[in-house]
């Protein structure tokens, strides 16, 4: 037989041997993808940590947060339009440095000591902002 024929055969009984031996093991729940669940559409849609890939779920958490203590500032009107557009870059400047330390799939010590004290910075930041007396309006008057 010629390596031709032989390559289309081989790739023939692997296109339909796999679905095959992909549909037995979903069926024990061992082939789940990148996902956590059997592929249910109300299954949990977290992914799963493969090898080389870090996720950085207080960061994630710290930033969110902070994005809410800003916008809930913006509303009671203890934040002005100027501190409110400062806090929100710094958030910006550290959403991009957590993008960037994952470039390489992997966030190291130094690179979330680094988004850490980052977000450090700016949650003093919010908290004197939000404690000073530059107000939207006055929100200590009940007239």
């Amino acid at each position: 037989m010629s390596k031709k024929l032989l390559a289309v055969l081989a790739l023939t009984a692997a296109t339909i041997a796999a679905p095959l031996v992909t549909a037995a093991n979903a069926q024990h729940g061992i082939n789940r993808g990148p996902y956590i669940g059997d592929g249910h559409r109300h299954a949990r849609k977290h992914f799963v940590r493969t090898r080389g890939f870090i996720r950085t779920p207080v960061i994630n958490r710290r930033i969110r947060i902070q994005a809410r203590r800003i916008r809930v500032g913006r509303y009671n009107g203890s934040l002005t339009l100027r501190e409110t557009r400062r806090l929100r870059t710094g958030l910006r400047l550290i959403q991009s440095a957590r993008r960037f330390a994952l470039l390489d799939r992997h966030v190291s010590f130094a690179e979330r000591r680094r988004i850490h004290r980052m977000l450090d910075r700016n949650s003093r930041r919010i908290a004197r902002y939000r404690n000073n007396r530059n107000d939207r309006y006055n929100r200590h008057s009940y007239f």
